[in-house]
């Protein structure tokens, strides 16, 4: 019997790191925000965001990079953690948003039980 992994646990797997340490750049090379600032408005830690921001964790952004759609989100959602103007519903939507463009750019399969 083969396991069942949902489109959203293959993204997160494959993916959300490099998600983060993409934003991490962002905030801190365009926008100038400290590791503990960022750690503070991400919630996670700021060793965290230190392994982000050196691609220890993430160390495959350039998957991202290759998408304009992709670095068109990625880029909206630094500058609102930047201006500290965002919720968890507006992130999780733009996750939501890479995500169909990453998996499958038809959607999450999954999408529906998320509502």
């Amino acid at each position: 019997m083969s396991k069942i992994k949902p489109d959203c646990e293959k993204f997160v797997r494959d993916y959300l790191s490099n998600i983060r340490a993409y934003i991490t750049k962002l905030l801190i090379e365009k926008y100038k925000i400290s590791q503990i600032e960022i750690a503070k408005r991400m919630k996670i830690t700021q060793g965290a965001v230190s392994q982000y921001y050196n691609t220890i964790r993430g160390s495959k952004i350039n998957v991202l990079a290759q998408n304009k759609d992709i670095l068109n989100i990625l880029d909206e959602v630094a500058n609102k953690i930047a201006n500290n103007n965002f919720d968890d519903n507006f992130l999780n939507t733009k996750i939501c948003e890479i995500c169909k463009i990453l998996i499958s750019n038809q959607g999450c399969k999954n999408e529906k039980n998320l509502s």
